[in-house]
């Protein structure tokens, strides 16, 4: 197993705070996260920022092929000497971001430690490059977490909730405490599972007009929905009121007291007006 410790201090690597690196040490978790993969060899795996390869191992040994995704172009070379014995690792130097993972495999196995500055934008990009996987597990900070998984009319539900929870089943796998990397950030981070719903995503008429809906209602969240939805396709207050109502939503309501249910419904209503 590589020793962060030691490779850091052997290539005098010094992590990017503004890159959000925080190395994972802890075999514990390690394994949990490798366990939570459930890959075969029939499976690719896709990497995003392996880091210094301290999983990319482990899973390599899991999959049939891994592709590890790295931003920062000075963890390439170590990338290249820690892994040069896994024959079924490929390393890329480039943004997850900007890159087409489709191109990688058709049904991938997703891993990731996501830095909190960019874990939404990684997540919205699956749905929104309407990426096929089997399942993801995600490092994420455990605030981020506790919005993926909360329930209609709690403080942390909003956009992220709505969305994530319509293509997606979530499950939290582990805990990981600060002292669990290198260097200790100052929060909690927690270890989730996506398992996309297909049922649920394919209810939708239209994914791209339900995350634009779900946006625009959360837009004002402290409005109730009749307010929050003027201007959405042209309605005014009175029209979405009464569009609202059609749909058997009180207009009255606030957007976080919805499920995903009921925004997957007043999406889906805009195609028969």
């Amino acid at each position: 197993m590589i020793n962060v410790r030691r490779i850091t201090s052997q290539y005098n690597f010094k992590t990017a705070k503004a890159l959000g690196q925080n190395f994972l040490t802890d075999e514990f978790i390690m394994d949990a996260i490798v366990g939570g993969l459930q890959a075969t060899k029939e499976d690719t795996v896709i990497e995003i920022g392996p880091g210094v390869g301290v999983l990319t191992g482990l899973a390599a040994d899991q999959c049939g092929k891994l592709v590890a995704i790295e931003l920062d172009d000075r963890l390439i070379p170590i990338l290249h000497e820690n892994l040069a014995g896994y024959f079924n690792v490929e390393i890329v130097h480039g943004d997850v971001l900007k890159t087409d993972l489709k191109q990688f495999a058709e049904k991938p196995v997703i891993l990731g430690n996501l830095p909190y500055y960019i874990t939404t934008p990684i997540l919205m990009k699956f749905i929104e490059d309407k990426v096929l996987m089997k399942a993801a597990v995600f490092m994420v900070q455990k605030e981020v977490a506790d919005k993926l998984t909360a329930a209609p009319g709690s403080s942390n539900y909003g956009v992220l909730a709505v969305i994530m929870q319509q293509f997606f089943n979530i499950t939290y796998i582990v805990e990981a405490p600060p002292e669990a990397f290198m260097p200790a950030p100052k929060v909690t981070s927690q270890v989730v599972r996506l398992v996309p719903d297909e049922v649920r995503a394919a209810s939708l008429k239209s994914g791209e007009d339900f995350i634009a809906l779900v946006k625009k209602a959360f837009s004002q969240r402290r409005k109730t929905l009749a307010n929050s939805m003027a201007g959405w396709k042209g309605m005014d207050k009175a029209a979405a009121a009464a569009w609202l109502s059609e749909n058997g939503i009180d207009p009255q309501r606030r957007p976080e007291s919805l499920s995903s249910e009921e925004f997957a419904k007043l999406s889906n209503s805009m195609f028969l007006i």
